[in-house]
């Protein structure tokens, strides 16, 4: 009888374990048809590029080749807010869109998001293209290899460079808005975290051109860096500025992955809360753009200094 019993139950044993086996393979092969990676971002993003070219010659304008800067180690949260820039340029491409309102959302976020977010807006561009003749399955790129985050990054700059031929870039004040929102942002973490908050200051600026603007803004990414080692949180890693001609959207880009950075440090310090919108202003200067970057400087030195 006990013999017996032992055989049936080493049946039962063996059945439930290729049951469980099979589950598991199931499971893993689900899991993998979900993952995306910087390799999809990148072929989404290129034949992206290669639509709005081919738009830009069907709407009578030239297609002028971008110069991308080197970038280094783009998180998803870098990602995703490029792809913000890229979505909003499309949904002015295209009015009649269907694309909502989107900001940053307070999560960690992956590449399945950013690749969520792309692909509406490449819906939506498909729409357009259909809507000027242009035959959106004719552009078909093959899936690369061994991509990085940098990599699929650059790729949403050249986008949002050749987008800007279509509708109009951010001007010298849109600029002076995303830069003002940085100070926002930081003295919001800074009281969050109950540090000494040095009050507003001001300075003034003169004759200043994009690339000092920009060495300050580089700078200001350096002192945010130390400040995130302080309270814990993994720094940001700046670069530098690309080489040759500089235009106010090379600001603009550097104030638009500041801001995500700080977006990704409130998450990482459970701050799910944004800073009272920047007052934009009608018109600005480059000097307004140097001196509201200075401040930012300034406001990171005394708060790292404070929290040594």
């Amino acid at each position: 009888m006990t013999n017996k019993l032992l055989q049936k139950w080493s049946k039962e044993l063996v059945t439930y374990t290729r049951l469980i086996g099979i589950m598991a393979l199931l499971t893993t092969s689900q899991c993998y048809a979900a993952i995306v990676n910087n390799n999809h971002l990148y072929q989404l993003s290129e034949a992206m590029n290669q639509k709005v070219q081919e738009l830009t010659k069907a709407k009578g304008k030239s297609v002028t080749d971008f110069e991308p800067p080197v970038f280094l180690d783009k998180l998803p949260i870098h990602l995703y807010a490029k792809s913000l820039d890229v979505y909003d340029q499309i949904k002015r491409l295209n009015p009649s869109s269907s694309l909502e309102d989107k900001e940053l959302p307070f999560k960690t976020l992956r590449p399945k998001d950013v690749m969520e977010l792309l692909a509406e807006a490449s819906d939506a561009l498909d729409k357009e293209l259909v809507a000027n003749n242009i035959d959106p399955a004719a552009f078909e790129v093959e899936r690369p290899l061994g991509k990085s985050g940098a990599d699929a990054y650059q790729n949403l700059w050249l986008l949002t460079n050749r987008l800007a031929i279509l509708v109009p870039p951010p001007n010298i004040a849109d600029t002076l808005h995303q830069i003002r929102r940085i100070e926002q942002e930081i003295r919001l973490i800074a009281t969050s975290k109950g540090l000494n908050v040095p009050s507003a200051s001001s300075i003034q600026a003169s004759n200043k051109t994009v690339r000092d603007v920009l060495l300050v803004m580089y700078q200001d990414m350096h002192l945010l860096g130390r400040l995130q080692r302080i309270l814990g949180t993994e720094a940001i890693i700046p670069g530098s500025p690309r080489t040759g001609e500089l235009q106010v959207t090379d600001i603009y880009d550097t104030a638009r992955t500041t801001l995500a950075d700080l977006h990704r440090m409130k998450t990482a310090l459970l701050i799910n809360s944004s800073a009272p919108s920047a007052n934009k202003s009608g018109s600005a200067s480059l000097d307004d753009l140097y001196a509201q970057a200075r401040v930012i400087h300034d406001l990171l030195l005394k708060l790292t200094n404070s929290a040594t």
